[in-house]
């Protein structure tokens, strides 16, 4: 009976996932009926959905509102700015069908290819990336075609979901309870496939945090032995100094202390004056100019997925050397 129920059991975790959907489902469903709002409900129904499949169970719904919260505004106005593209491609393509205008025809059929690329990762990006909106726009566009492959596979799979639905009843009773986050949840194994390769790995695992900074842990190593060095080397050299084991061998001898004295005056005031002088003011501009690049260097680092784009010629050797590393 205990194995029946327990984690292990593949049974108990299909059960989990399905009701898991579910849920999203209808979270989605219900924070998107101010129609505005689709585009936050959807970038945390993509945010929940990669969560799962990467760090499996958790709160669902902490996770959802948590990303809704987080990318109301942003999430919004790109919201507003797919509709409004969508709108303008959908026109000029029926516009040039209608009238037979074959130059105009294929110019708005890349267009709206275009768009569609664009879509498909739009949201996705905006719930794990923490970047402009014209920078995710053009983001998700270079990522489509990165990942070509990918991306038909996105297409043909939702085409292939909307076809059943409309053919078949059943299928279509069914994406009532669930059809938008079972292709949410399978979607989401392409964008944790593509991501992978631009996504460092969180060391807490936190399932609440949003966007990953990378802190330099170098450059808080150098400082830390850079601070011991110089605790280590002052303390020798306090150890090194005789001065104050000559002055007490010294101090019986009439001679020897005159001597000691006049040696002393004459030294230890204009040496010592001058090397403390001199050795302090190079030990702290060295150590301020150390610590100031070593907290520079050690400033958190936002991920740039753009600059990882330009850098790799080719799908298939990127993934190698992703791998590789």
């Amino acid at each position: 009976m205990n194995g029946l129920f327990s984690g292990d059991n593949p049974v108990i975790n299909f059960l989990t996932v399905v009701c898991d959907i579910v849920i999203l489902h209808f979270l989605w469903i219900i924070t998107s009926l101010p129609i505005i709002t689709i585009g936050a409900s959807t970038t945390a129904l993509y945010y929940t959905c990669m969560k799962c499949i990467r760090y499996g169970e958790g709160s669902i719904a902490k996770r959802y509102f948590k990303s809704f919260k987080e990318n109301l505004k942003q999430s919004t106005v790109l919201w507003l700015i797919v509709l409004v593209a969508g709108g303008i491609c959908g026109f000029d393509l029926y516009f040039s069908i209608i009238n037979h205008i074959k130059a105009l025809t294929l110019i708005f059929t890349v267009m709206t290819c275009a768009y569609l690329f664009i879509v498909f990762y739009v949201f996705p990006l905006q719930a794990q990336f923490d970047n402009k909106i014209k920078v995710t726009i053009r983001n998700a566009f270079l990522l489509a075609i990165k990942y070509f492959p990918w991306t038909l596979l996105l297409i043909a799979g939702t085409g292939a979901f909307l076809f059943l639905c409309y053919a078949n009843i059943y299928v279509m009773g069914a994406s009532v309870f669930i059809g938008i986050g079972l292709h949410a949840y399978l979607c989401s194994f392409v964008y944790v496939h593509v991501f992978k390769n631009y996504l460092p790995e969180e060391i807490d695992k936190d399932d609440y945090s949003f966007h990953i900074d990378v802190p330099d842990a170098e450059g808080e190593a150098d400082v830390a032995a850079s601070s011991d060095d110089s605790v280590s080397s002052n303390a020798a050299e306090d150890s090194d100094d005789p001065t104050g084991s000559d002055a007490s061998e010294n101090s019986d001898d009439p001679a020897n202390s005159d001597a000691a004295a006049s040696s002393d005056s004459s030294t230890g005031s204009d040496a010592p004056a001058s090397s403390d002088s001199s050795a302090g003011s190079d030990v702290s501009a060295s150590s301020d100019s150390s610590v100031s690049g070593n907290a520079a260097s050690s400033a958190p680092h936002k991920l740039s997925i753009a600059e990882k784009i330009a850098s790799v010629s080719n799908y298939a050797d990127n993934n190698d050397e992703t791998e590789d590393e």
